[in-house]
């Protein structure tokens, strides 16, 4: 299976936010599917995180 993350499920899997369904957990880490992660959600990453809207661990850049 292919999946799309958007921005707000891509943060919330690598912070291991409760946000995120056991379900959804399962399918990202199931080596069968294939993940991706939209460049325009990178860009809003980096952008956000420059403004001092989302704070991160690191750099946006090597957060990502």
């Amino acid at each position: 299976m292919k999946l799309l993350l958007d921005t707000c499920v891509f943060l919330w899997l690598t912070t291991d936010a409760p946000e995120l369904s056991q379900t959804a957990k399962a399918l990202f880490q199931d080596i069968g599917n294939t993940v991706y992660l939209s460049s325009v959600s990178a860009w809003e990453i980096i952008v956000k995180h420059a403004l001092g809207k989302l704070p991160l661990p690191d750099r946006a850049e090597t957060f990502i």
